[in-house]
């Protein structure tokens, strides 16, 4: 309690450490939807906009809402780390983050239940029980996609 509230706030421009990692300074960029991934998950020039935060001053860059699995794709252009061919774009995205002196993290996201309906991707599976629910029965659908397809004849 006393000092100036100048005094306070320089706190903000201070070093910080959360368990091993060391920040140099307060500052944190939090994950935000920015839908700067491809169509296809992967990482797209766009994100560059991260390190232009880094380089700006931030301690530490939070990447977006990153999908954990191909059923957590729940807007166009979410990053996807679930598979290898992810790797390379994030692991630039990382060193390029670090390079300009903050710390890099990432959110991994799955909406679970809470996915909004929409068309799916090709690759999403769904239980028989809830195939049931959404669309009735629908004989030899293996996808929700193909569920999808017989759904809306596309």
């Amino acid at each position: 309690s006393g000092g100036s509230i100048a005094q306070h706030s320089m706190k903000l421009f201070e070093q910080a450490q959360i368990g091993t990692l060391q920040l140099r300074n307060r500052i944190v960029m939090p994950p935000m939807a920015t839908l700067f991934g491809e169509k296809d998950g992967s990482v797209h020039p766009g994100s560059t906009d991260y390190i232009r935060r880094a380089e700006g001053g931030a301690g530490l860059i939070i990447v977006e809402n990153t999908a954990v699995h191909p059923t957590s794709v729940n807007y166009p252009c979410t990053l996807e780390i679930h598979q290898p061919r992810f790797e390379e774009g994030l692991k630039r995205l990382a060193t390029g983050i670090k390079q300009a002196g903050a710390a890099a993290a990432i959110q991994l996201f799955h909406p679970g239940r809470q996915i909004p309906p929409g068309p799916p991707r090709q690759d999403q599976k769904v239980g028989q029980h809830k195939t049931a629910q959404l669309f009735g029965r629908i004989e030899n659908a293996v996808s929700n996609y193909e569920i999808y397809c017989k759904f809306y004849m596309i």
